[in-house]
């Protein structure tokens, strides 16, 4: 017996309730956070996500210091 399954991508930083609000899918197969704008490209590991968020947890951003 078949199952009738929709695959739901959820933003891993923003909550709704007690479960993480799901992500949109876009026309080009990208999913984005409608709070965040945090990006999943499904199948393509070298899309990186631009958010606020996933850059500051990048090991490669630059810090800028205060003058």
């Amino acid at each position: 017996m078949l199952a009738d399954t929709t695959l739901t991508i959820r933003c891993p930083y923003c909550r709704a309730g007690i479960d993480f609000k799901p992500m949109t899918a876009d026309s080009e197969g990208r999913f984005v956070c409608r709070g965040c704008a945090h990006t999943v490209c499904l199948g393509l590991p070298e899309c990186g996500c631009t958010c606020c968020t996933c850059l500051m947890l990048s090991p490669n951003r630059v810090l800028l210091a205060h003058a």
